[in-house]
């Protein structure tokens, strides 16, 4: 069912998932959002592995991010007692508080929420209801096949950069070890071929789109006109409901520290 809604129906979900995550500052309400866009990523089709394989890459900035907020906040910036909790006084204006370690956590999981429900937003939606849905926006039609375009070469970028790193390793090529500079250098094999494949791929573009006619017409009209259905109005419905509950409930001080 996810798959058949429309384009802006998903988009609507998205930055209503995506707001509920920053108007609430408790690590337990943030929790629930990522729970939610899991079994939504899981429901599209989205393996754990995969969205292990997307969250990987930040685990330093997330270390980064709990240590940094868990000395940034003193306890004069929460309002519960348990985040007012000092584990730790360096001096008269750095502290380690609780508020800040959950603060931290917070800001964790919605980075996760983030990039797994972008993830869902693009897997189950194709791109050219995404081109339709820009162009309705009153995005120029050139800029919105451009970035477009680019979204869906990011699955074939990466399947071309997981290749030749494979290659280069049955090389003997020691990618990413030694020191800084190093590690700079043992990617040079792996960045000249990814330039020569992008500009191949880009020729090939260009290539196709002229020969299918592309700038011949002002108007450009899309083979199937994307609809909102009944559906669609009804969870675009909830949607606000839900939005205007969580803006409430965050007055009255739920999901603060």
């Amino acid at each position: 069912m996810l798959h058949k809604l429309d384009v802006r129906t998903k988009t609507i979900g998205f930055l209503v998932l995506t707001l509920l995550s920053f108007i609430f500052k408790s690590p337990l309400v943030n929790l629930f959002f990522t729970f939610l866009s899991v079994i939504l990523a899981l429901y599209s089709g989205i393996s754990i592995r995969s969205i292990i394989g997307k969250l990987k890459p930040l685990l330093t900035v997330f270390i980064f991010i709990i240590l940094l907020t868990g000395f940034s906040y003193s306890p004069t910036w929460f309002k519960t007692p348990v985040a007012q909790q000092v584990f730790l006084s360096i001096s008269d204006t750095i502290f380690l508080t609780l508020g800040g370690f959950l603060f931290g956590i917070s800001l964790l999981l919605r980075i996760i929420t983030m990039v797994i429900t972008t993830s869902v937003l693009i897997y189950s939606t194709p791109l050219d209801d995404f081109l339709q849905f820009l162009q309705k926006m009153s995005m120029p039609y050139q800029m919105a096949f451009v970035l477009t375009t680019a979204i869906r070469f990011v699955p074939t970028m990466e399947e071309k950069t997981n290749a030749i790193l494979d290659a280069q390793r049955a090389r003997g090529t020691q990618i990413g070890k030694g020191k800084f500079f190093q590690r700079i250098r043992t990617f040079v094999p792996v960045v000249i071929p990814m330039l020569v494949i992008a500009v191949r791929m880009s020729e090939n573009l260009a290539v196709g789109m002229l020969n299918r006619g592309y700038g011949a017409r002002f108007k450009v009209t899309p083979l199937k006109e994307i609809q909102l259905a009944g559906l669609d109005y009804m969870l675009i419905g909830i949607f606000l409901i839900i939005i205007s509950l969580g803006i409430y409930l965050s007055r009255l001080g739920f999901g603060t520290l």
